[in-house]
Order: C-alpha cells, then structure tokens, then sequence
C-alpha cells in the first residue's frame, strides 16, 4: 500500500483497524444505499462503534455514493495499492473513507473498472466478476493495513462470500443472511479468479460454499430462520438448494432500524396509565401532523383512516396485494372513510418498474378521493409517517422488515421476520397458527395481521409472483388479496368505533419497540465467534 501525498497514512489506518474486534465487510451502506441492509449496516455503525470497521466497495457511479464526496462525508484517504495474485492483477485500488461523526469508520475500496453499479450497488453485469475482485481487494487491505488473526471477518450474503473463502485461513468467519439470493461464480472464478478461487470453480453456488465453509452462520430473525425451513417460498422456490445446510445457520435478531423517539416513549407511558388521554395524545398528534403535509394532500385526507404502503417497486414487496385488496374494499362500500398513499420507490429496470407504477396510479385514478400514488422519495415522509394510522406491509417472504414505525400500527402478511414482530390482534385461520408460534395470548397485540389459505397450486402461483406476474388468475394471490381487504377493513373499522382496542394496539406496537438492542445481537455474534475459535484454533 503506498501512500499518496495526504494526511492520511497506512500506520493511521493500522491504528483504526487494530483496537478493533472485527472487520464487517458489506456490499451496500448508508452512503451507497439499495434495500433494508442499508438499514441495518447504518445501525450496526451507530451501534457497535469502534469496536468494528465495515469494509464495503467504492460505487463511484452512483449518485449517492457522488453526493456523499462532493459532500465531503467521504474522502479520498490518498492511499492506493495494487492487486496481485490473478484477480485484476496489477489493477490499482485506492482506498476511501467515511468521514461523519458516527463512530465506527467505513473503508471504501475503490477499483479500477470495477464496482460499477447504478442506480444501485448491484445493478451491474459485473456484478459476479466485481464479489471477486471485492475479495482480493479486503485480503490486500487488510494484510496491509496489519490486521491480526483475533480480528474476526462479518460478511453479509452471497456478494462476501468470496471474501470471506480468500480470508478463512488467517481469520474467523461470520456470514449473515440477510435474504437468500445466490450466484454460481464458477466461469467468473475460473476466467477472473484463477488461482484465488479454487473452491468457487465447481458445481456449488457463492451460499452453499459460504454456508459450509464460514465459522459462523446467521440470520436476522427467528421468523425467518424458521421460513427457511418451512415455508414454500424459500423450502421450493428460493432456496431449495440450500435446504440441506440451514441447520447452519443460527437466528440472531435485528433490532429497531429506528430508535424509539422521546415523544412516542411518553406516548407509551400515556396509554400505559390512561387510555383515555393517550388516545386523545394520538388524536392531536395526527391532527397536527397532518395539517403539516402539503395542503393539496392534508385536505385530500381530511379525518379518514390513513394507511401507508410503502417501499421499493419489487415483486418482494407485493404492492399489487395492497393494491387489488384496497380496489376490492372501496368497490364494495365507497364511502368507506379511508384514505391509502402508495409511497413507494424504483426499484427495479425501468421494463419491470413501469408496468408496476402503472398498477398503483391506476388505482390512485379510479379513487382519487381515496387514494394518493408518489413515486421516488418525498420531502414530507416522515411527516406522512406521523399522521398515518396504519402501515401495510404484504410481502411475498420479509427476512426481517421494519414492521414498526413510532406509533403508527402495522397491518402485515404473517411470513419470516413480520410474523415474529407483529403479535396479531384476533387473527383467525392460518394466522392464528402462524401467530401463536411467536406470541402469548395473554400479550398486548401490536397489529393486525393476515395470511390466505393455502391453495392447492401454491408452489407454482408463489413462483409467478416472484417473478412479478400478479394476475387474476392465480388462486395464491386471490387468497391474498381477500385476506388483505379483510384485515383493511378492520383496521378502519378498529379506528374508527373501536378506539380502545385502537389505542391497546399502538401501545403494543410501542412496546414491541423496546427491549430491543443492537449491543444484544453483536453479543449473540460475539458468543458464536468464541465458540467457533475453540473448534478451530488459528495457527
């Protein structure tokens, strides 16, 4: 590693990397953002502190990832190294750094044709070459930069895993799942790779060699650890391959993306003491927030039940269920009071997002009194998030998902992570088998919560959804939409004539959201490592 005519030094960087206990190596950050990792590598930073570094690769091509430079909440560090052994060999890297006042430092490596991603991190063709060039690129950081065997490696997914197989032999190894998306990188590693490489150039996918060869496997969840193995999205559709090594892999919980705010803690306390006066907090705190949103949209909404459904423009995310469901409830009664904002974001190729966007302003024109379509991010969210009553979430499968958002109350399909999060009020059939696995009757619910029957062409209609084809006839996804409209009705209804109940479910919800630390899930982590360093000593 050479130095370049900066402050910064290779003996500067020793310094930050050696007091520290492990080296997160992450495909996506705060600063290069996509899904709800983002999410998560921007808490594992507030949380765990210098305690790590997160390594992730420089995506020079998005707009972000400019923004944050010309920002200057990331620098150029002036170091730069080359590449040896056969992965881009010769092939310069140099080294860029977060510079914000969160405590635990992102290393951004940054090289040459390489990590070429945009709008996100992995939209790229390159994207299998880039997981090889990533791995090289850490193992040359961090020898340089004098790293020592009791410093463990934390990759997350099937995008780490080749670093993670280059480091085996000097460090422990963690991998996280936090979905289980997988690629067969044996023509990369045969053409790019050579003699890095050996164990990618078989039969077996990034995960199956990840899952058999890191130290430690993990997931995010206990809802979704228990999905792996038992639901049919994952047990047949998307990770059928794996189904022989998920005894591997150990849940360990996500906590809150968000902290839980001064206000809604009082909030709690509130409704805890007097149910009366919370509920009247709750009145004023939507009141208010609402006459805060843009005229045109306050006004649109009025004193309805407001319902958000949010996110990116996947087929994970199911917008079509929250769609077709809402088209089925305000078909069936007009003036029911509800009002829906779809508030979603791309997230796909422009081929597969439009037809989708189409779908949601569709609605948003038959109902315009009813319902509100944005597209991209708005300046008003989380102001839109103070005035909502409820927050839909349908997801096709959900690792973890963020179900909770302050005092708003989530209506969710019971699958993985939403399932474990959300104690259902009243649920009823497939949801009431679903809920009891993770809640006590005797708890306070926390929301609403919906699954469809199973149907006999399960397996086929959930493979058709995955790939966005969310039609009529696909008896799975009539079943979800039915469910759906069912549990939206009763949310208005809970709303509206229900309000204790209402007011019982916020304070649920509050509740859910304490308790929870990300210092917990780094102390599960910490354990498996320790263990993993007794079966297999380092020399």
């Amino acid at each position: 590693m050479v130095a370049q005519a900066n402050s910064w030094s290779t003996t500067t960087i020793s310094r930050l990397l050696h007091p520290c206990e492990f080296h997160l190596l992450r495909w996506e950050t705060e600063f290069t953002p996509c899904t709800g990792i983002t999410a998560v590598s921007k808490q594992e930073r507030r949380a765990f502190g210098r305690r790590g570094v997160m390594i992730a690769p420089w995506q020079s091509r998005m707009k972000t990832a400019q923004a944050k430079l010309d920002q200057g909440l990331v620098v150029d560090t002036g170091l730069s190294f080359n590449l040896s052994g056969s992965c881009a060999q010769g092939t310069r890297a140099r080294v860029l750094r977060s510079n914000d006042d969160v405590a635990m430092p992102v290393f951004f490596l940054d090289v040459e044709g390489a990590f070429q991603g945009t709008p996100t991190p992995y939209d790229t063709p390159d994207l299998a070459r880039d997981t090889l060039i990533f791995g090289a690129a850490v193992e040359e950081f961090l020898r340089a930069a004098g790293a020592t065997s009791r410093e463990f490696v934390w990759g997350a997914d099937w995008q780490t895993v080749p670093a993670l197989v280059r480091l085996r032999g000097s460090h422990h190894t963690v991998l996280t799942l936090h979905n289980e998306f997988d690629a067969w990188l044996a023509h990369e590693a045969a053409e790019h790779g050579g003699s890095l490489y050996p164990s990618l150039q078989g039969r077996e996918t990034a995960l199956r060699i990840g899952l058999k060869q890191a130290d430690v496997v993990t997931t995010v969840n206990r809802g979704y650890a228990r999905g792996l193995r038992t639901e049919p999205i994952h047990t047949q559709v998307m990770a059928a391959h794996l189904q022989d090594l998920m005894s591997r892999v150990v849940p360990v919980e996500n906590a809150n993306f968000t902290p839980l705010s001064q206000h809604d803690a009082d909030l709690a306390k509130l409704l805890a003491a007097d149910l009366d006066l919370g509920l009247r907090s709750i009145d004023g705190s939507r009141r208010q927030a609402r006459r805060s949103l843009p005229e045109a949209i306050s006004s649109r909404i009025g004193d309805r039940v407001l319902v958000v459904a949010m996110g990116r423009r996947v087929a994970q995310k199911l917008h079509e269920v929250v769609i077709e469901g809402t088209r089925e409830v305000l078909s069936r009664n007009p003036d029911l009071p509800l009002f829906l904002v779809l508030a979603t974001v791309p997230g796909e190729s422009e081929a597969i997002d439009e037809p989708r966007l189409a779908r949601i302003e569709a609605l948003a024109k038959e109902f315009p009194r009813n319902v509100l379509a944005t597209n991209g991010r708005i300046a008003y969210y989380e102001t839109l998030m103070h005035a909502a009553d409820y927050n839909a979430m349908a997801s096709l499968y959900e690792p973890h998902g963020g179900a909770f958002e302050g005092s708003v109350v989530p209506i969710v399909r019971l699958i993985d992570g939403l399932a474990r999060q959300v104690n259902a009020l009243e649920p009823a059939g497939r949801a009431a088998s679903i809920n009891a696995l993770w809640h006590n009757p005797w708890d306070l619910p926390s929301g609403l919560g919906f699954r469809e029957p199973g149907t006999a062409t399960e397996v086929a209609d959930l493979r058709a959804l995955l790939t966005g084809r969310a039609e009529p006839d696909n008896p799975t996804f009539r079943a979800m939409v039915s469910a759906f409209a069912d549990a939206l009705q009763t949310a208005v209804a809970i709303r509206r004539d229900r309000p204790h109940v209402y007011g019982r479910l916020v304070l649920g919800a509050l509740q859910a959201q304490t308790g929870r630390d990300w210092l917990i899930q780094l102390g599960g982590i910490l354990s498996l490592v320790e263990q993993a360093r007794i079966r297999r000593p380092l020399a």
